[in-house]
């Protein structure tokens, strides 16, 4: 499985048509399977917009998304999505959040309940299957955020700063816990992040975006071997490498 971004660019343009805001300008990529790419770039370059775009959300003013080289007109069931802000439904508790992917696909209901609680065991939620969100944690939710998109079996996992209203302890607790999922799963993962250790950390490469706009400014490879130390030389190398880019990059 790959996903391939072919010239993708996407403008804005008013009610009238005068005023046009250009987002996004031939973006290429080719991601190859089972790898975790991620992209950074400054506040408002137009990172959502592509994740937006990739998912299916938001249309394209020209180009192409291609899984396997063709193209994603229908995206249902091949490419998963998680939000920040958890996009939880408050009025289900967490078994029935995850449980839902399934439901709208019509799998009986004792078949949902038991590979929902297959996956609470696995995501160490046990016992937490008949709270609401309002009673789990912010760590909590986001697990049952990424259950409920991971139990739909996607050939692509989108997350848009999937930790970034998590307190460090915990958000560097959900990256190793990701890590460890995605090792043994082995989906495209495209993770957008304004944080360069965290990009560091979990990706196989990351993508830099210009201001708008936005086209791909440059991709820098991460070697480093899994399990990674945060601190290690070679992390520690890469990283000043993209944040001396990002401190010299206009916008």
């Amino acid at each position: 499985m790959s996903l391939s971004l072919v010239g993708l660019s996407k403008t804005y343009t008013g009610d009238s048509g005068a005023d046009r805001t250009e987002v996004l300008q031939h973006i290429d990529c080719h991601i190859e399977d089972g790898q975790f790419v991620s992209i950074i770039g400054k506040s408002g370059c137009g990172k959502t917009t592509l994740l937006r775009i990739i998912a299916g959300l938001e249309k394209a003013s020209d180009g192409q998304v291609l899984l396997n080289g063709e193209n994603l007109i229908d995206r249902k069931g091949k490419i998963g999505l998680v939000f920040q802000e958890y996009a939880l439904f408050s009025w289900r508790t967490a078994r029935k959040n995850i449980e839902f992917p399934l439901e709208i696909r019509g799998v009986d209901k004792a078949e949902r309940k038991r590979t929902a609680m297959a996956y609470l065991e696995k995501f160490g939620l046990k016992g937490a299957e008949n709270k609401y969100p309002g009673a789990l944690s912010g760590g909590m939710r986001q697990r049952v955020a990424i259950a409920r998109t991971l139990i739909g079996e996607p050939a692509v996992v989108l997350m848009d700063e999937p930790f970034g209203s998590l307190d460090s302890q915990t958000r560097n607790h959900l990256q190793e816990f990701l890590l460890k999922i995605w090792l043994e799963r082995k989906e495209i993962i495209v993770f957008v992040t304004h944080n360069v250790d965290e990009a560091v950390f979990l990706s196989d490469r990351i993508i830099a975006l210009s201001k708008r706009p936005s086209s791909i400014a440059r991709i820098f490879d991460v070697p480093c071997p899994r399990p990674r130390d945060r601190t290690s030389p070679a992390c520690n190398r890469i990283r000043k490498e993209v944040l001396r880019f990002l401190a010299k990059a206009p916008g």
